[in-house]
């Protein structure tokens, strides 16, 4: 028995391979999520390739979605591994490298999924062809709406990385 009135038993850990319910729920959802995710982006590439041509291959928009779908691949495969980290062996922390590097990809994977599209809106609307004032509405709200992104990100990225040296899991450093 314990000061508290808890058995010594109660307090120890399960063997490994087991785990508390509490420790495995939050990061089991993260983690499927995760894989049916990457699942789909897979799929998605392997399309986009099947169905493409030669020059559509060198257009710089299948570039682009070609390296977003590998970000998005790269990201739940990230999310993937930290999740089953933090339900194998919750004890262990892990680095703040890995959190750091799950993070910028949680945060920058949008971000450039946005580029692309406003890429596309450059295509439809060139700066050339569009009148002044048009291109301006289209493209400074954007623009403004962009930058804020980023600076929230920054702003995101700075708390998490401080403070997800001391998370306990996974999920409390996301």
């Amino acid at each position: 028995m314990t000061m508290t009135g808890v058995p010594t038993a109660a307090l120890d850990l399960p063997p490994p391979g087991l785990n508390f319910l509490s420790v495995i729920q939050p990061s089991l959802g993260v983690l499927m999520v995760g894989l049916t995710g990457s699942s789909i982006l897979l799929t998605l590439l392997v399309i986009l390739f099947l169905f493409s041509t030669k020059q559509l291959r060198r257009k710089p928009i299948f570039i682009l979605n070609v390296i977003s779908l590998i970000l998005g691949i790269t990201q739940g495969i990230s999310t993937t591994f930290v999740m089953y980290r933090g339900i194998i062996n919750p004890q262990q922390i892990l680095t703040r490298f890995r959190y750091a590097t799950l993070d910028c990809l949680i945060s920058f994977v949008p971000l450039f999924v946005d580029s692309i599209l406003l890429f596309r809106l450059l295509v439809v609307y060139p700066y050339h062809a569009t009148p002044f004032h048009i291109f301006l509405m289209i493209f400074i709200p954007l623009m403004c709406i962009k930058v804020t992104r980023l600076a929230n990100i920054v702003v995101f990225i700075n708390h998490l990385f401080i403070g997800s040296g001391a998370a306990p899991n996974p999920i409390i450093a996301l």
